[in-house]
């Protein structure tokens, strides 16, 4: 998963009333010396969100429309630290401009953690977290910053000065070895169409050991959500995103690829099928080797074809040649198996992610609906999980979970939007991916977020867990908390 999600550019369109407040501002970590290690055998295995080193997941969760110092939409981002038994409120972190060594200032309408993306980009043997603000000068639209936070083993810490982007903001970042040194590359891709690739190792103002750059075609104008994975096997990393070639509604962003090499990236392929949307996550959901694109789509073109009214997801197979689109299976909530009746704004697919839940070895999609009515609570929604297996995700063995399942803490209530995010990570280190997902219309859009385990039968309950604005002390109102997890 994730999202890298770029903010909507209606964003900057916002007339809010700021609520008045502030953030605690995390203490400064002093880290150690970011040297250089020993270049890794090539993998493509994806970043994991390790930042103190500890072998387990921490998750990060941003609120880029969050009000802090009674700047609206000013933004944040929150760290919860994970342990034996998952993610930890007890160990938060809250990161904002201005603060704990964060570059900046808070500013209205930056929004810091449009997005999001982690891996080791210094080689320190610490992940490091690149956050996006893309709007963090008054007056200059789509002018904004990318700033780099550190791990270290106290956590992330201080920040490097920020990057500043005069031309066009990334709207969206992926990590990856996609030149296959063994060094980890942070990726940008433009609201203009430009992709770049700054290769580790990074130092510590965020220069890159080198940058590549490929240069739009003029056709794509714009991105929705970009990700990484090896889609052809060839022992780099290839960079997946949604992109558009004007701005386009939610469900026609059509899935692009620019394959890995020792030289960079190359130019933007269009991956066949005609399976546009809006969320997209890779991984290996059959275990054939390749991993596998899954693109969701909330609602369908035009039209009312039977079966998609309330949206889809497209399971698009990796291959030695690259996504086959041809061999792409679409399921939705009238596929066999899959719960519930596929209805108007049901919003299934809003988002997706894809990891191994069960531990079985085959990775798993998780899908978001954040529309889904429970009797007449409407938009309440919902969160499916689709098992994977050698043909692909199957309807066979899916689950949904809502907030009136057994176990799950709160209630549903209207807009609640419970599936508006999701992310699968490994916060104990089973083996298994835990679920983190947002419901960002809970408590009057404050946002929420839900950690469910991992089992060998699916995700449980039990152990389950919710927190938001309140355990993090931060403003509330409209905050959606919850829109951005890391890519």
């Amino acid at each position: 998963m994730i999202l890298s999600r770029s903010l909507p550019r209606a964003l900057v369109l916002l007339s809010a009333v700021a609520v008045a407040g502030s953030l605690t501002a995390p203490a400064a970590f002093a880290g150690p010396a970011h040297q250089a290690a020993a270049p890794a055998a090539k993998s493509v295995a994806k970043p994991q969100d390790d930042f103190n080193g500890d072998g387990y997941q921490d998750l990060v969760v941003a609120a880029p429309r969050a009000t802090v110092d009674g700047r609206t939409a000013a933004g944040y981002v929150s760290v919860l630290y994970g342990s034996a038994s998952g993610p930890q409120t007890s160990s938060k972190q809250v990161l904002r401009q201005g603060a704990g060594g964060i570059p900046g200032a808070a500013t209205a309408y930056s929004a810091f953690g449009a997005s999001l993306a982690a891996a080791d980009l210094n080689g320190d043997g610490y992940t490091d977290l690149a956050v996006i603000a893309d709007r963090s000068s008054a007056g200059i639209e789509y002018l904004g910053t990318k700033t780099l936070i550190w791990g270290s083993a106290a956590g992330l810490g201080r920040g490097a000065a920020a990057v500043m982007k005069t031309t066009a903001t990334p709207s969206a970042l992926a990590t990856g070895d996609f030149d296959g040194d063994g060094r980890q590359d942070l990726a940008e891709a433009y609201m203009d169409g430009n992709v770049s690739l700054d290769h580790g190792p990074l130092q510590a103002n965020g220069t890159p050991a080198r940058r590549t750059h490929v240069e739009p075609d003029g056709v794509v104008q714009s991105f929705e959500d970009v990700t990484a994975g090896d889609v052809n096997g060839d022992g780099f990393a290839d960079l997946v995103a949604l992109g558009a070639d004007h701005d386009a509604s939610q469900q026609n962003f059509r899935p692009l690829l620019w394959k890995g090499s020792a030289a960079g990236l190359g130019q933007r392929e269009d991956v066949a099928g005609g399976h546009r949307g809006g969320s997209l996550d890779v991984g290996d959901v059959n275990k054939d080797g390749f991993e596998d694109i899954v693109v969701g789509r909330p609602a369908p073109g035009t039209g009312t074809t039977p079966g998609i009214l309330g949206g889809q997801l497209a399971h698009i197979p990796g291959s030695a040649a690259g996504p086959n689109g041809s061999a792409a299976a679409v399921f939705h909530q009238e596929s066999p198996g899959v719960p519930g009746t596929d209805e108007v704004n049901d919003s299934f697919g809003a988002d997706v992610a894809v990891g191994d839940i069960d531990g079985d070895g085959y990775e798993d999609v998780a899908v978001g609906v954040p529309g889904e009515a429970l009797g007449n609570t409407v938009g309440a929604g919902a969160l499916i999980t689709l098992p994977g297996g050698a043909t692909g995700p199957t309807g066979t063995g899916s689950k949904t979970l809502t907030q009136d399942s057994a176990g799950v803490p709160g209630t549903a209530e209207v807009n609640d939007a419970f599936g508006s995010k999701v992310k699968l990570i490994d916060g104990n280190k089973d083996g298994k991916k835990d679920l983190a997902v947002s419901a960002l219309g809970e408590n009057l859009n404050a946002g929420s977020v839900w950690w469910l385990p991992a089992t060998a039968s699916g995700l449980t309950s039990a152990g389950s867990f919710v927190y938001g604005p309140g355990a993090l002390g931060t403003v509330a109102a409209n905050g959606r908390f919850g829109d951005r997890y890391t890519s």
